[in-house]
């Protein structure tokens, strides 16, 4: 199985192909919705962006998660009260990383938002959750697994 998660910023849903516009304003993303699950009833835990995405990557209200807002302390993710690593939650990506799903993300998102945190959705850890905090707390230098179920190619880095 393939996962294939879009979000766009800023785009009424009302007005692409998959949910029933008129005109053919998004040929390509009805091409894969033709093929795929698409949700029609998603509704945000929070906002603005940066708490609502770190909301349904984190599995947390941003009540929990510590990301209420887009800057300063009201940004600040923490993955739980005393801010260490929680094995057993990880983020969205790490969990379909630990399943063997090669992830990845073409964004700028972390970035713009001083989101830095986010990036751990897009990469794929080298060990179980259940291992997870002790390899942190370690400076092991064992090899690193991409997470992959197939090979990464040379060029591309995606999975075959």
């Amino acid at each position: 199985m393939r996962i294939i998660y879009v979000d766009v910023d800023t785009l009424r849903a009302d007005r692409t192909t998959p949910y029933g516009y008129h005109r053919p304003t998004t040929p390509n993303l009805q091409r894969l919705a033709d093929k795929s699950v698409v949700f029609d009833r998603y509704y945000c835990s929070d906002s603005p962006c940066l708490p609502s995405r770190t909301a349904l990557t984190s599995g947390r209200f941003g009540i929990t998660n510590g990301v209420i807002g887009h800057f300063g302390p009201a940004a600040q993710f923490r993955l739980d009260a005393g801010h260490g690593p929680e094995p057993d939650r990880p983020l969205l990506g790490q969990h379909l990383g630990f399943g063997g799903y090669c992830t990845a993300a073409v964004s700028v998102f972390a970035e713009r938002h001083r989101a830095y945190f986010f990036h751990a959705n897009s990469a794929s850890p080298s060990v179980p959750p259940t291992a997870w905090a002790t390899k942190r707390r370690t400076t092991s230098t064992a090899p690193r697994s991409t997470g992959c179920a197939g090979t990464p190619t040379a060029t591309t880095g995606i999975c075959t």
